[in-house]
């Protein structure tokens, strides 16, 4: 039986390793975790992290080893996330790479000369950097192997079909004096929506916004991911210039977008410009300009303006990436 080796050191990693570890499930591959500390608050090492890993190994059927134990393996295959863990894998393993969102734009000088291959979402996110093409694979992303529906993820949450669920990328606390979440949450209650949160564990929601939300969320399951979950199961996300978008166009969701990062031109600009995307200023905008936004979401369908999103930067929602990157690396 072949073995494929997975480099653990955030547990967000998880997102994309799963999808993997059932593709090679399919193929009797074995997998090996190899769990290492990062110091975040996605550490495996995190009890709470340590827990989840532990039920995920039984459903999954994969093993976890300390990350030391990476140096004892010779001509092996193994795959990390941006290049985490590297420094633990002798130069006589294949290591492969799989890309965080938009971390690689500045990571990938870091790791360069010390993978075999990188594994791309589309041709956009390849020319975002000096990545060469023989060094690289474009193969979509394989978080987005995970399969639900609308109905799946409402029955989780409790919450009924008829009810409609504006989801709010919470800010990061760097940020969080750019935004009125006090409008933002009243409109949208006066508009008949409920609003959820969902944060990160290292920006915590603060104590005087949490009247705000009807539920907040934090990293509760690294997989399937709580961030995931909710934007399937809502009819709208207020995204705060996050990366979110790209989930959000993968899972049909529309956006109504503060920027309010403290740079104007973001990483994933060119998702930007599609009608499912309603751009808002920061504080300083109207409540009726909020309310024709979410006027404009709710009386539009967005299907054929997705696909194109899609068609234009990202990649198709049934690309079987985790097949694609398994079959790469067993041929290389």
């Amino acid at each position: 039986m072949k073995t494929l080796h997975f480099v653990l050191t955030e547990c967000t990693f998880l997102r994309y390793y799963i999808p993997l570890i059932e593709e090679c499930k399919k193929r009797q591959i074995k997998c090996v975790m190899y769990e290492g500390r990062s110091n975040k608050y996605n550490c495996p090492k995190i009890s709470a992290n340590k827990q989840q890993i532990e039920k995920l190994k039984e459903e999954f059927d994969f093993e976890s080893r300390e990350l030391e134990s990476l140096k004892s393996l010779n001509g092996e295959k193994i795959i990390t996330v941006e290049g985490c863990g590297i420094d633990n894998c002798y130069k006589d393993n294949d290591v492969y790479s799989v890309t965080y969102m938009t971390d690689f734009i500045g990571s990938y000088k870091n790791y360069k000369n010390k993978i075999k291959k990188i594994f791309l979402p589309s041709q956009t996110f390849l020319k975002l950097t000096e990545i060469s093409e023989d060094k690289s694979a474009i193969v979509g992303s394989p978080k987005y192997d995970f399969k639900s529906t609308r109905e799946i993820e409402r029955e989780k949450l409790g919450i009924d079909l008829s009810k409609k669920i504006a989801l709010l990328v919470y800010p990061r606390s760097r940020d969080i004096r750019n935004i009125d979440l006090s409008t933002i949450c009243k409109t949208l209650n006066e508009k008949g929506f409920i609003v959820l949160a969902k944060t990160r564990g290292k920006d915590p929601i603060r104590e005087d916004h949490k009247k705000y939300f009807y539920r907040s969320f934090s990293d509760e399951s690294w997989y399937p991911h709580t961030t995931m979950e909710l934007i399937i199961a809502s009819d709208l996300v207020v995204n705060t210039g996050s990366t979110t978008i790209k989930e959000c166009i993968m899972f049909d969701t529309p956006i109504i977008n503060f920027n309010i990062k403290p740079f104007s031109n973001l990483p994933l600009h060119f998702l930007e410009n599609y009608s499912f995307n309603r751009v808002m200023p920061k504080k300083d905008f109207k409540t009726s300009d909020l309310i024709d936004a979410i006027d404009w979401i709710e009386n539009n369908n967005f299907k054929e303006e997705f696909e194109r999103a899609r068609k234009d930067h990202l990649f198709q929602k049934d690309i079987k990436s985790s097949s694609k990157i398994i079959t790469s690396i067993l041929e290389s």
